[in-house]
């Protein structure tokens, strides 16, 4: 169960070792043949994870040897103590799909009460480890940064470009808003100076032209938390726009209304030179609706005839909701789906994965983006999001529906950009949800960004080839959310991360997937072709229930018995470095037919005739060949899946196998890749 490389890192120590400690249940790892039986071993703590490594390798060095066990302790939700077993055991829940059993066991020193000079208890042993354990898995329960290892894990003369991607969306905002185009007049960039106007906006947002600051305080009032509609993305011909923002405040039986938020939805819809605005609220109706006692509410009509105010002069303002879930319904969900994993004896699997309803909810998420994305790239409309607050479900959507839109974000610098935009800068509340303080785990915790990083795999399953990343650099930033090792995901909004400088005493998780190139390039995707882009337009995945499959590679790469062990990095290489063989003897063989080419025209006149033959024997036989004189199958070599096809693609077979997720082939050992459009219902 190793989640980490096993040397110590950057501001890692070593805090106790305890050696009398057995792993009494746990899943395996392929080089411990004892499989499921009791593993007597030594414990390791540190101030990042901890190790458990078996009795026979005791005596090698702990920073080297290869343990059992060894995940960060950010990878711990909580610590338990059954009652109805013995004093000497406790449980650690983690975020995994299995849960750690250990136990200390009775030694001949320590089973004497007597001596009490020798050693501790083994009750104070147990007793001083579960502290430790708290002290270090949850450190924002004593409300100090000072023991988070984030703050540690950075060296001060250490260069960290990864925090470009999070201060450069003045940038960003500048490519979406080409001024070459005329759309980007009606948009104007409104500073929070001090985070005074929203705090948990960033330091700026663009919103329409018109919009005075007088207007955006009035429809501050009105949105929930203040979040008022703000400009995510902008379509870069049709100047269409996707929006995001909070639910409006409209109280029981649209009690309350708000002619300056009407006005501004106005402003909106007229920037974003769309004759029809589509207002997408990710919730369920009977939500919204139940959200109105609360003071919530939601711009559609409770009826066919009541109206809100938000249709005017002709031009209609649709509400369409997406019925999906909110934090605490997905919390329930994943605790069943991490159930099911764990149960190695399961029969009826598929039957009890339907009943989990994590699938579904990964269905309707991507249901919803795909029609935003619809909306922008087929109908021209412009689209509003919002969910209650505007931080989950609705960072979910506007992520996803940009990510089919904007091919920019299907590279690993536009994701890295996506996912500071969207998330880190607009607020999504990465402490609460990632359970880091225990205080918040009844109330807050929830996968959502773990939804939408496995809806990103659905669709990168779908369409591989127009990815610049593989899978393993998904699974990279989940992990990296969950350990606490970066500063990128801590806190809840950017005047938190200001205020506890985290842009200067912490590392970006950028910094070391884009920045160290030996990383980065086993993070690349061998089948990657840019120019799919360029000509398709708009990725629009199929949502169907027979599409939707699950993340074995990450759900299972502990357990050896369901994900057989493939190393996906080292078949990522092998194919990179076929597809850079081929590309170079392509790029040579095209040098050598100008250079022929040149010479012939060259020749004087009057013995271009004796060289005619020669000249047509000579090009055909160096198109038919490489630069060593072996036949070519194909003689244009531009870009990867034709190289691996030219290739033989042994090495794709074997990745492709190895995900179990490889699309429909028809009798052909190359791929076959094809543009899969979304159902027009769901099944």
């Amino acid at each position: 169960m190793n989640v980490l490389p096993v040397a110590n890192i950057s501001g890692e120590v070593l805090n106790r070792e305890f050696t009398n400690i057995s792993c009494l249940d746990y899943v395996p790892v392929l080089d411990v043949p004892d499989i499921g039986k009791r593993q007597q071993g030594y414990f390791t703590l540190s101030n990042f994870r901890i190790r458990f490594h078996r009795e026979q390798i005791r005596e090698d060095d702990a920073s080297n040897c290869n343990p059992i066990i060894n995940i960060p302790l950010g990878f711990i939700r909580d610590i338990r103590c059954d009652p109805r077993a013995t004093k000497y055991e406790f449980v650690l829940i983690t975020r995994l799909t299995m849960d750690l059993v250990f136990e200390f066991r009775q030694t001949p020193k320590t089973s004497s009460s007597s001596d009490a000079e020798t050693k501790m208890t083994i009750k104070q042993q147990k007793d001083k480890l579960i502290k430790l354990l708290i002290d270090a898995a949850f450190p924002l329960d004593t409300s100090s940064e000072a023991k988070l290892f984030a703050y540690l894990h950075k060296k001060e003369s250490e260069p960290d470009p990864g925090w470009k991607y999070y201060n450069g969306l003045r940038h960003e905002y500048k490519r979406i808003l080409d001024e070459r185009k005329s759309h980007s007049q009606f948009w104007r960039v409104e500073e929070n100076t001090n985070y005074c106007l929203i705090d948990s906006y960033p330091e700026f947002f663009y919103v329409p032209e018109k919009a005075k600051l007088e207007d955006l305080r009035a429809v501050k009032e009105f949105r929930t938390k203040g979040r008022i509609p703000v400009l995510s993305w902008c379509h870069p011909n049709k100047g269409s726009v996707i929006a995001r923002s909070s639910q409006p405040r409209t109280g029981v039986g649209h009690f309350y209304s708000s002619t300056a938020d009407q006005s501004y939805i106005e402003m909106l819809r007229d920037s974003s030179l769309a004759e029809q605005l589509t207002i997408a609220d990710a919730r369920p109706k009977r939500n919204a609706i139940a959200n109105m006692a609360k003071g919530g509410g939601t711009e559609a009509g409770i009826t066919a005839k009541s109206q809100t105010g938000y249709t005017a002069e002709g031009r209609l303002t649709n509400v369409k909701f997406f019925e999906i879930d909110n934090i605490h319904v997905v919390r329930g969900s994943f605790e069943k789906l991490k159930n099911l994993l764990a149960d190695t004896k399961c029969n009826d699997f598929h039957e009890k994965l339907e009943k989990t309803g994590w699938l579904a909810y990964i269905q309707r998420i991507l249901f919803a983006g795909v029609a935003v994305a619809e909306k922008i790239e087929c109908e021209s409309q412009s689209v509003l999001v919002h969910c209650s607050d505007g931080w989950d479900r609705t960072a979910q959507i506007v992520s996803l529906a940009m990510l089919m839109l904007d091919p920019f974000y299907r590279t690993m610098e536009g994701f890295a950009t996506l996912i500071e935009k969207e998330w880190t800068a607009f607020g999504h509340k990465f402490s609460e949800r990632n359970g880091t303080c225990r205080q918040s785990q009844e109330k807050e915790e929830s996968p959502i960004f773990l939804q939408f990083i496995e809806c990103v795999w659905q669709m990168w399953i779908q369409f591989r080839h127009a990815f610049e990343f593989n899978e393993l650099f998904l699974i990279k930033i989940l992990d990296g959310f969950y350990s606490n090792q970066y500063g990128t995901f801590l806190y809840s909004s950017d005047k938190e991360r200001q205020s506890h400088l985290v842009g200067d005493k912490t590392k970006s998780i950028w910094t070391d997937l884009l920045f160290d190139e030996v990383e980065r390039r086993g993070l690349l995707n061998p089948l990657f072709n840019r120019n799919f882009s360029k000509t398709k337009g708009a990725l629009l995945p199929s949502v169907s229930t027979r599409a939707m499959k699950l993340w074995r590679i990450y759900y299972f790469r502990h357990n050896p018995l369901y994900c057989p062990r493939y190393d996906l990095r080292a078949l990522n290489l092998q194919l990179l470095s076929t597809v850079d063989a081929l590309r170079q003897t392509e790029i040579q063989r095209k040098n050598q037919q100008q250079k022929m080419k040149a010479s012939v025209q060259s020749v004087p006149t009057q013995q271009q005739g004796k060289v005619d033959s020669r000249r047509a024997l000579n090009l055909a036989a160096l198109s038919s060949t490489n630069v060593n004189g072996q036949p070519l199958s194909s003689p244009g070599l531009v870009d990867i899946p034709d190289a691996i096809q030219a290739s033989g693609n042994q090495s794709s077979s074997s990745l492709n196998r190895a995900a179990d997720m490889s699309p429909t082939r028809s009798g052909s050992t190359s791929p076959q890749f094809t543009i899969v459009n979304r159902e027009s219902e769901m099944i």
